[in-house]
């Protein structure tokens, strides 16, 4: 099962702000870095190749066939020396060949000279010189002998078409530059905004909750903590106040329905989401209505110990009643308070982590032979490995997800792994506090 997916829409309504700043910043960083950066100009030459006087029609094909070569001989030091001299250019020809280049479609005999530099009348004068050596070179070093579809390669000259006297600027291309950096910087800011959606995402409400796929248990609060008080064995059980653990309470216990379970596994889903203090809370409201309830608690840090000892009469006693032994996984237990109907189990080691199906059946049995509901506690599946099978063991689960802390996606994580281990979950808790 899944939660609502995060879309861009939704994502850019909410954070758009962030998304029209860095558009801008992009565009802003494109252009400024256009404008520090040193332009570049290219002029460009074009001659045609013609075959010399009295060369038969074939010869004309044979000397197209040669302009493919001659744009090679361009890039070449014979042509670059000559031209470098000629201008008197601080560059050696394998510097100056990166910005010179000689083109030919292979259909015309057409060849055009290009000629990149940063002073735009330099890159004029280049692209003119490398014309005037490579001509020179053709008239002096001209190829013949060569058969071309049957026709020898003629005396070849190369004659001059057009020049460009208005070199165009290659770069930065401002207003091109300006907009990659706006459009980079858009990207950039739906990317953030689609991560701070998926990371921002906490459960709000039940309707929040219900979209995990589950139905909704009920909503807590503080709840029975906040009375810092268990009622004495000489006092008849409290009728329900309508705290919001009394309401649950009604709902999981055999009190409020008789076909209701005797065990429940509570399982959170991620730190802070509270479901020490559910846990907890659940097992005060069961016995200050008169239930003989035992927690049990799986976390790796004893948090319902260290709950129960913030609240001063709930802390737990520091003699043992008890020790419940199943193989390697031996679990203490302590009275809460003054009352003998709560009990707190603890493990005594982290031997917790290995509990087998077998061994949690076990010590349900165990913990419910002297008490009428057993609540177990895992911070998550994550951090009690053994949760699984415990809740395997026990009659049902509930998994606890706390406002504005609790992701929606690790609610329906924990939910699919209980489904697939065959579980009986009853739903969710929504903790408010």
């Amino acid at each position: 099962m899944s939660t609502r997916r995060i879309g861009v829409p939704s994502a850019v309504r909410r954070w758009w702000p962030l998304v029209a700043l860095l558009t801008g910043a992009g565009g802003f960083l494109g252009y400024a870095y256009a404008s520090d950066v040193a332009p570049v100009y290219e002029a460009e030459t074009t001659l045609v190749a013609e075959a010399g006087r009295g060369d038969r029609v074939g010869g004309q094909r044979a000397a197209g066939a040669l302009v493919p070569t001659y744009a090679e001989l361009v890039r070449t030091a014979p042509i670059l020396k000559p031209a470098i001299a000629r201008l008197r250019l601080p560059l050696t020809p394998a510097e100056l060949a990166p910005d010179v280049r000689g083109e030919s479609d292979g259909e015309t005999r057409l060849l055009t000279i290009r000629a990149r530099y940063r002073d735009p009348a330099v890159a004029v004068a280049l692209a003119d010189a490398l014309a005037v050596e490579l001509r020179r070179f053709v008239r002096a070093d001209g190829v013949r002998g060569q058969t071309v579809q049957g026709a020898t390669a003629p005396t070849v000259r190369l004659r001059l078409v057009e020049r460009d006297s208005r070199p165009s600027r290659v770069r930065p291309q401002s207003r091109l530059t300006m907009e990659f950096g706006a459009l980079a910087g858009l990207f950039g800011a739906l990317a953030v905004a689609v991560l701070a959606e998926l990371r921002g995402r906490r459960v709000r409400n039940e309707l929040d909750l219900a979209r995990a796929g589950f139905p909704v248990v009920g909503s807590v609060d503080r709840g029975a903590l906040a009375r810092n008080v268990l009622r004495r064995p000489d006092r008849a059980p409290a009728p329900p106040t309508g705290d919001s653990y009394d309401l649950l309470a009604a709902r999981v216990s055999a009190d409020g329905n008789g076909s209701a379970p005797r065990s429940l596994l509570v399982l959170g889903t991620q730190r802070g989401d509270g479901s020490a203090a559910v846990a907890l809370n659940l097992g005060v409201a069961l016995a200050d209505a008169g239930t003989r309830v035992v927690v049990a608690d799986l976390g790796p840090r004893s948090e319902i110990a260290r709950l129960a000892a913030r609240s001063g009469t709930l802390a737990p006693t520091a003699k043992r009643i008890g020790t419940l032994r199943q193989g390697t996984v031996m679990l203490d237990r302590f009275r809460l308070g003054q009352s003998p109907q709560v009990v707190l189990a603890v493990p005594r080691s982290a031997q917790a982590g290995r509990t087998s199906l077998g061994q949690a059946e076990a010590l349900v049995r165990g913990l419910l032979a002297d008490a009428d509901f057993l609540v177990v506690h895992a911070a998550s599946l994550r951090r009690s490995p053994d949760a699984l099978a415990w809740a395997r063991a026990v009659e049902a689960t509930v998994v606890v997800a706390r406002r504005e802390r609790t992701s929606p996606d690790s609610v329906a994580s924990a939910l699919d792994s209980l489904e697939q281990a065959r579980t009986n979950v009853l739903g969710t808790v929504l903790h408010t506090s």
